[in-house]
């Protein structure tokens, strides 16, 4: 039903992120360490779909 009305893509693109969102829950939740290449990656990645859903919105 999600896909009638967002489109597969952009499913996929969201879905992308939840690591980065488990990296931040795992930190402020669980007190676990974050290395430099997990911040890296979350850039890079909320960096991405910024891009994807600013140019879907246009």
């Amino acid at each position: 039903m999600l896909l009638k009305s967002i489109g597969a893509t952009t499913v996929s693109v969201g879905v992308i992120g939840e690591p980065v969102l488990a990296i931040i829950l795992a930190y402020f939740i669980l007190g676990e360490a974050v290395s430099s290449f997990q911040i890296l990656g979350g850039l890079f990645t909320v960096v991405g779909m910024r891009f994807y859903f600013w140019a879907k919105s246009k």
